[in-house]
């Protein structure tokens, strides 16, 4: 069992690479972007590890983990602000061990393929679309890796096919994203 009680300063997520990661990763998204990601992990969390039952029954959790999420109200880390980041959080707090490791793993897989798709994105000097991260996202989680990897597939052949833009894409310039290609920060395009 992975203990987050080998140091006193040690996050409980800071057990989990994986986890760990997602949320560095995360904390750089704009808002839009964490949004899809923390309703994707939601959904995968409440599906495959019915996470919202085990919140409903928090007497059995026990005292520690009862206290933490009391805690989380106080929304002092960055994913308390986002209702849905810190909803997903607090599942997977609330997860045995091999379910932990299982979201976490999901976790980033989701977050690979957004940026799988801000890089496809970014050889071809297209504006990322919200929406487009949405259906990606969508496909992840309901329909797993492999169809995610066919709908990339779909949207690379679509820049090629259409001259770099995706349907209605060019209109929404409030549902679209700057990538530096560089360093891949994602920006609200203007």
């Amino acid at each position: 069992m992975i203990s987050a009680q080998n140091h006193s300063n040690q996050r409980w997520y800071d057990a989990y690479p994986d986890l760990q990661k997602s949320l560095v990763i995360l904390a750089a998204f704009p808002p839009q972007i964490l949004e899809i990601v923390a309703e994707g992990v939601v959904e995968m969390a409440e599906r495959e590890c019915r996470a919202n039952d085990i919140i409903k029954n928090l007497r059995t959790l026990g005292k520690d983990k009862i206290l933490a999420l009391h805690k989380s109200k106080h929304k002092r880390r960055f994913y308390d602000v986002n209702p849905q980041l810190h909803k997903a959080m607090n599942y997977i707090f609330v997860l045995s061990e091999n379910n932990r490791l299982y979201m976490a793993k999901k976790m980033m897989e989701l977050i690979d393929f957004v940026f799988d798709y801000l890089k496809a994105c970014s050889s071809v000097q297209h504006v990322p679309c919200r929406d487009e991260i949405g259906n990606l996202a969508s496909v992840y989680v309901r329909k797993g890796g492999a169809e995610a990897r066919e709908f990339l597939e779909a949207v690379r052949q679509n820049f090629a096919d259409t001259g770099f833009v995706l349907p209605g894409a060019a209109a929404k310039t409030n549902n679209a994203f700057k990538v530096n290609s560089g360093d891949m920060r994602i920006s609200q395009a203007g």
